[in-house]
């Protein structure tokens, strides 16, 4: 099946026109419910037959392109499919190139798609710089969440995010009540005033339970702006700070929250 699948995704424009791909295509994906491709580099225009396929595609539920190139086109593609896909419920685009453009796509798709729950863009270049509607996925992000009832898992990390976009995620958050698992591992939250955007995204929201900060640079200071966070969180239930640069005062200041956290069942240091 799978080298029927990658066999149309990667023919290329010699062979059969898009539309005519994508009808071959959702022959084969009648009767599945889960794709991974991940690694098979179907690059964008292999991700435009598949979301050709997936606007009236009616199986498919999960869907994996981690490593596959697609690039901002085949995410602008994907995002126009999401808007009207009423069965995707998980979509990993791990390191795929994507950047400010492919990232706003997916991010209006949001505000339409009401099935997508886990999604997952780690590793690609979407940057954060001024957290507004001048950047582009920011912007549509931030419209999307405090009304979306559907996702409940946003992995963002190893992307250009600084504290100040951690800070307006925060707000989002204060109004949203369905995401409950955050991946930001991979940021650098480096001078004044670093850790306000976690310590807010850890006092407002009232649905988080789960918080992946691995390697984001946090030493014993920023362990302790957590840790007094964590002492009146109601939410939380898993924090993984592995790979950080925390020593043993601040690995005792977050094990003294664990012990007495009415939540908190899981750190991972």
């Amino acid at each position: 099946m799978s080298s029927s699948i990658l066999k149309i995704l990667l023919s290329g424009h010699d062979s059969n026109d898009e539309a005519q791909r994508a009808e071959e295509l959702a022959t084969l994906l009648q009767t599945e419910s889960i794709l991974n491709l991940r690694g098979n580099r179907i690059g964008a225009e292999g991700a435009a037959v598949l979301a050709t396929c997936l606007q009236t595609n009616r199986t498919l539920t999960s869907l994996n392109l981690t490593n596959s190139c697609i690039g901002d086109e085949g995410a602008r593609a994907l995002g126009t499919c999401l808007q009207t896909n009423n069965t995707l419920t998980s979509l990993d685009l791990w390191n795929n190139g994507i950047g400010e453009e492919g990232a706003k796509a997916l991010g209006t798709s949001l505000q339409s798609n009401h099935t997508l729950t886990s999604l997952d863009l780690r590793y690609n270049s979407i940057r954060g710089e001024n957290f507004s509607s001048a950047c582009l996925f920011w912007g549509a992000l931030t419209k999307c969440l405090p009304t979306n009832h559907t996702l409940t898992s946003l992995s963002l990390g190893g992307n250009y995010i600084d504290d100040e976009n951690v800070m307006a995620l925060a707000t989002c958050l204060e109004t949203n009540r369905t995401l409950t698992s955050l991946k930001l591992d991979g940021q650098h939250f480096f001078g004044d005033g670093r850790y306000r955007g976690v310590q807010t995204l850890l006092l407002t929201s009232c649905t988080l339970t789960n918080l992946n900060l691995t390697g984001s640079h946090i030493d014993d200071d920023g362990a302790r702006e957590l840790a007094i966070c964590l002492e009146t969180n109601r939410t939380l239930t898993s924090l993984n700070l592995n790979g950080n640069n925390i020593g043993k005062w601040g690995a005792r200041r977050l094990a003294t929250c664990l012990e007495t956290s009415h939540t908190l069942a899981s750190l991972n240091l």
